[in-house]
């Protein structure tokens, strides 16, 4: 019986020390802003996705990089290429994506590109 509490003691302590730790902005990513997909409610709602993607290069027949997601990094000051605006892929990878596919964030959101304490790409 002691050997099955000591199990049980040790199983829990276990399980709470893997939890997760909060992932939290570390500092800016500077050279980059936010902007949202120019995209339709219903676009927003298809289960399959907007269907937007960042590309590895500016032209309609580049490879596909990640699908973008609904707010974009955007290099500051903007780099247009042949209509498209040069981005970071939330992989840290650089992409490019139509310009036409996306507009300003709104005045009162906040949203800061970030390094994450994590070392991933995000928003603080």
């Amino acid at each position: 019986m002691r050997k099955f509490i000591l199990g049980l003691i040790i199983a829990g302590a276990l399980a709470s020390a893997a939890r997760a730790e909060p992932v939290y902005a570390v500092r800016p990513l500077d050279g980059y802003v936010c902007m949202k997909l120019n995209v339709t409610e219903a676009e927003v709602l298809n289960p399959r996705g907007t269907g937007i993607f960042i590309l590895v290069a500016p032209r309609p027949d580049a490879a596909h990089g990640t699908a973008a997601a609904s707010v974009v990094l955007v290099r500051e000051p903007k780099h247009f290429v042949d209509g498209y605006l040069e981005v970071m892929q939330l992989t840290g990878q650089p992409g490019w994506i139509a310009a036409d596919k996306v507009k300003p964030v709104d005045k009162i959101t906040r949203c800061v590109p970030s390094v994450l304490s994590n070392g991933r790409i995000g928003f603080g």
